[in-house]
């Protein structure tokens, strides 16, 4: 995902199907895997990665 797309999605909020939350800035990015585990945010060649810090799954890679 591009950054410009990121700031998009956040402008328009949640994805989640279902979701009747209030959204407004900042977005948070949490792992679906497991929501309440921390995430770590990798940086390699040039793209921006979160991962669950639990399982490692990729939440989001971001490109400038």
């Amino acid at each position: 995902m591009k950054f410009g797309e990121l700031i998009q999605r956040a402008a328009n909020g949640c994805e989640q199907p279902g979701c009747a939350h209030a959204h407004a800035q900042p977005m948070y990015l949490h792992a679906n895997c497991h929501p309440s585990a921390a995430t770590f945010a990798v940086v390699d060649g040039g793209k921006l990665r979160i991962e669950c810090a639990q399982c490692k799954k990729v939440v989001v890679e971001i490109e400038p």
